[in-house]
C-alpha cells in the first residue's frame, strides 16, 4: 500500500472514530461531569498506552530535555483544544458549535499554504469547501436555535485556532515519531484534567464516588474504554501519523465525515429520524470527500 492510500484510509478511520465518540460522550455527560469523563479518559489513555509501549517495545525515546516541541502539541491538543471544545459548547447552542467546530478544514488548507508552503490543488478547495457546506446544512437542519453569546463564540474559534495549529505542528515536527507524539499528548491530558477533576471531586464531597466512578457505573466505563482506547489513542496515534503521510489539508478533508458518522450512528442506535435536507447534506459531505481527495 503506497502512503497516500495508507494516509487516506487512517484519515477516514479516524474521522470514523471520531464520529462515534460524540455518541458515547452525549450518553453519559447526562449523568458524569465533563470534567470527571475527561479526567478518567486520558489518565486511562496514557496508562494504557504506557503498559502498551513496554509490551510491544514501541518506538518511544523521549529526552524530555528536548522534548519541548512535544508538550507544546500535548498543551494544543488534547489541553487547549478540548477546554475550548467543551466551554463553547456550554455557551452555544449545538447548531452554533457543530458549525464554527466544521471549519476547521478551512483553516488548516489556508494555514498550511502560509506556513508549511503546501498549497491545495482546485479540486482539493472545492471539495474542502464542499464538505464544509455540507457540515453546516447538516447541523442547521438539526437545530436552527442561537444562543449569540460572545464568550461562547470565542471560545469556539479558540478551539479551531488551537486544532488546527496543532495539525500544523504535527506536520512540522518530523524529529519525532507518532507514537512519541501521541504519548506526549495523552501524558499531558492526564496531568492535566485528571487533577482539575479531583479538585471538582472534592470541592463537591463526592471523592469517593469519582475514584469509584469506572467500578460503579457500567455505562460510564463502556464510554471511557471507546473514549480511552479507541477515540484517544488509537485516532490520536491514526492521525498523527496520517497528517505526516499525506499532510494537514488532505487529512482534514475528511472531518466531514465525524458529523456524518454521528447523525448516521444517532439514526441506526439511538433512533433518531433523517429529514430530506440532512440526506441533501450528506451526499454533498460524502461528494466533497470524494472531490478533495481524487487524483
Amino acid at each position: 500500500m503506497t502512503d497516500l492510500r495508507k494516509g487516506l484510509l487512517l484519515s477516514a478511520s479516524t474521522s470514523l472514530i471520531f464520529g462515534f465518540s460524540f455518541l458515547f460522550t452525549k450518553s453519559i455527560t447526562g449523568t458524569v461531569s465533563v470534567l470527571s469523563l475527561l479526567g478518567w479518559r486520558f489518565l486511562l489513555a496514557f496508562l494504557s498506552f504506557f503498559v502498551i509501549s513496554k509490551v510491544f517495545s514501541l518506538p518511544i525515546n523521549i529526552v524530555f530535555k528536548e522534548s519541548k516541541p512535544l508538550f507544546i502539541i500535548g498543551f494544543l491538543v488534547p489541553i487547549l483544544y478540548f477546554s475550548f471544545e467543551n466551554l463553547g459548547i456550554k455557551y452555544t447552542s449545538a447548531s452554533e458549535s457543530g458549525v464554527i467546530i466544521s471549519t476547521i478544514p478551512i483553516l488548516i488548507m489556508i494555514l498550511s499554504s502560509l506556513l508549511l508552503k503546501e498549497y491545495p490543488r482546485k479540486k482539493q478547495m472545492v471539495g474542502i469547501v464542499l464538505s464544509t457546506f455540507g457540515v453546516i446544512l447538516m447541523v442547521l437542519s438539526k437545530s436552527g436555535q442561537a444562543e449569540f453569546s460572545l464568550s461562547g463564540y470565542l471560545m469556539l474559534f479558540g478551539a479551531v485556532a488551537t486544532y488546527s495549529f496543532y495539525a500544523i505542528l504535527q506536520r512540522k515536527l518530523t524529529t519525532f515519531n507518532p507514537y512519541e507524539k501521541t504519548f506526549m499528548m495523552m501524558l499531558c491530558g492526564a496531568l492535566f484534567f485528571f487533577p482539575l477533576a479531583l479538585g471538582e471531586s472534592l470541592l463537591e464531597g463526592n471523592l469517593e464516588g469519582f475514584l469509584l466512578l469506572p467500578l460503579r457505573n457500567r455505562d460510564f466505563l463502556i464510554s471511557l474504554l471507546y473514549l480511552s482506547l479507541l477515540s484517544s489513542n488509537i485516532a490520536f496515534l491514526m492521525s498523527a501519523t496520517s497528517i505526516g503521510l499525506v499532510g494537514p489539508t488532505v487529512a482534514a478533508s475528511f472531518s466531514g465525515l465525524s458529523t456524518l458518522t454521528t447523525v448516521v450512528a444517532g439514526v441506526l442506535i439511538l433512533g433518531e429520524v433523517l429529514y430530506p435536507l440532512q440526506w441533501f447534506a450528506a451526499a454533498l459531505i460524502l461528494m466533497g470527500v470524494f472531490i478533495a481527495n481524487k487524483q
